[in-house]
């Protein structure tokens, strides 16, 4: 269920924009930054692959100096 709804009624892009996992346990080969981490929440209303916008690399660097 995502938001009340059965999840395999809803469209594969619905449920990428509303459903992320982070693990809680990463291997050691885990390469990425802090930075990259985030930016893999951002919901994807792009195509695979592409960059965050730069209105959100800008919120990224604000939140992460805040902490």
């Amino acid at each position: 269920m995502l938001n009340q709804v059965d999840i395999h009624t809803l469209s594969a892009k619905y449920v990428a924009q509303h459903v992320a996992v982070v693990l809680q346990e990463m291997p050691a080969e885990f390469g990425f930054t802090v930075k990259e981490v985030i930016a893999m929440a951002i919901p994807p209303t792009k195509g695979c692959f592409q960059m965050p916008q730069h209105t959100n690399t800008v919120l990224m660097t604000h939140y992460l100096k805040s902490i």
